[in-house]
């Protein structure tokens, strides 16, 4: 039987094996193939840590081939798994092929924090009312900054409701953060909304009151594998973001949200005043 060699370039962990449209194919020619035969003799990689680099992944994968005796080489590292010195060999370089991503992602975190302490920002595009300017440093963005103001303004001096706020920007056709990003080419790419630009959602209102970086408190790590840590599990940078809301205006709309909170969620039957929560709110203004 000829040897067909199959080099897979990408590193497979990068998604599941079994989603990869390359393996998949490769793994349906193997199950598939008549009984005692084999569609090919051997795959071939360039290298090994260009196929996988989780030592787990690699072995897995082998043992699939070894079950339907196909042989695993490694190009450029003279690994050949059908040898009892091949897997050794196989075994050691996917240890040392994770290590080193591991390494990577350390090295990776470590210069990433560090620049977020310098005042740099890291994330993929700069939050509505700020741009990055020339040193990586969030500056301010007057066409969307003005539209912040007008948010807390609305919401901490006129009352209005996050549902009214998010009305009142789509009546005079203010475009949504998502839009005025790649308006103003703080991101790239093409509108992928299905409403109008100017369509805001209530969550979006929220988001803008709540977000501490009006006030210069620049937050980060706040996800760990993928998931949201608590806000007190969050690290703070020692470097201050420009300010576009003083803090008694923030603090007052903090306070509102979560009056309006405990209003939303008190038990049915309660009886709830009109007026519940604006009162106090004026008293303190």
């Amino acid at each position: 039987m000829s040897i067909l060699m199959k080099a897979l370039a990408e590193p497979l962990e990068l998604m599941r094996v079994d989603e990869r449209p390359a393996f998949s194919r490769l793994k349906e020619d193997i199950i598939n193939a008549p009984e005692g035969a084999r569609p090919f003799d051997v795959v071939t990689v360039y290298k090994i840590d260009r196929f996988a680099r989780k030592l787990k992944i690699l072995l897995d994968i082998v043992d699939f081939f070894n079950e339907h005796e196909i042989g695993f080489i490694s190009a450029t590292e003279s690994i050949d798994t059908s040898t009892p010195f091949g897997k050794a060999m196989f075994a050691f370089l996917g240890v040392i092929a994770e290590l080193e991503v591991e390494t990577i992602k350390q090295r990776t975190a470590a210069g990433r924090e560090e620049a977020i302490k310098k005042g740099i920002y890291m994330g993929a595009a700069p939050p509505f009312g700020f741009m990055r300017g020339e040193d990586g440093r969030l500056i301010i963005l007057k066409a969307e900054a003005k539209v912040v103001i007008k948010i807390f303004d609305l919401f901490v001096n006129e009352k209005r409701t996050l549902y009214e706020i998010a009305k009142l920007l789509k009546e005079i056709n203010e475009p949504s953060p998502e839009e005025a990003a790649l308006i103003h080419k703080k991101k790239a790419g093409m509108s992928k909304k299905k409403n109008s630009i100017d369509f805001w959602r209530e969550n979006t209102v929220r988001g803008i009151l709540q977000n501490d970086i009006y006030i210069g408190v620049y937050y980060y790590n706040k996800h760990k594998n993928g998931k949201a840590l608590l806000k007190s599990e969050w690290k703070i940078s020692p470097y201050s973001a420009p300010i576009l809301i003083d803090l008694v205006t923030f603090e007052k709309a903090q306070s509102l949200m979560l009056q309006n909170k405990h209003i939303r969620t008190r038990p049915e039957g309660s009886h709830i005043y009109l007026l519940t929560g604006i009162t106090h709110l004026e008293n303190i203004a």
